[in-house]
């Protein structure tokens, strides 16, 4: 699961770096579709619960999933409230 992660976020870095992109990261349209998509993973993930296609699964991933939430929804308020404007 890292090594997908790792790979995938070093490669992007490298594009960003490559195309002097980086800082369109920082624009107040990307935050607006980060916001986008964070509420679609959040909202997709409470509506898999919801339907139980968790049901199985490890306490370990419930704990996995509740996390990355967390950190979606206060991230997503620490940016809101820090510069959304």
């Amino acid at each position: 699961m890292f090594g997908g992660f790792t790979t995938n976020f070093i490669w992007c870095v490298l594009l960003n770096i490559r195309n002097g992109s980086g800082y369109e990261y920082l624009a107040t349209e990307q935050r607006r579709a980060t916001h986008a998509k964070d509420g679609s993973i959040i909202f997709s993930t409470i509506w898999g619960w919801i339907s139980h296609e968790w049901k199985g699964s490890s306490k370990k991933a419930h704990r996995l999933i509740v996390t990355g939430i967390a950190t979606l929804i206060l991230s997503t308020i620490v940016v809101g409230v820090g510069g959304g404007h």
